[in-house]
């Protein structure tokens, strides 16, 4: 299952692939369309059949990636 279905839905060109169990993030990668597509279809594989996993795949703004990965994105600034 594409992340994408058309590659102007992230403006960035990146993507944000995450990885839940519960209300607890396990995994995050930040990636272009088709690296975080990889990202995606192993995560996918990993978690197949195990209870309370989620993959969540994101598209990242210009903003977001302007932002150093140690502070937050905070669209007030």
């Amino acid at each position: 299952m594409p992340i994408t279905t058309h590659r102007d839905q992230s403006p960035s060109g990146y993507w944000k692939v995450q990885l839940w169990l519960g209300t607890h993030l396990i995994e995050e990668h930040v990636a272009p369309t088709e690296l975080a597509q990889r990202y995606a279809d192993v995560i996918r594989l990993r978690i197949a059949g195990l209870p309370d996993r989620q993959l969540r795949c994101e598209p990242l703004t210009v903003n977001e990636l302007a932002y150093p990965g140690t502070r937050p994105y905070d669209p007030r600034d």
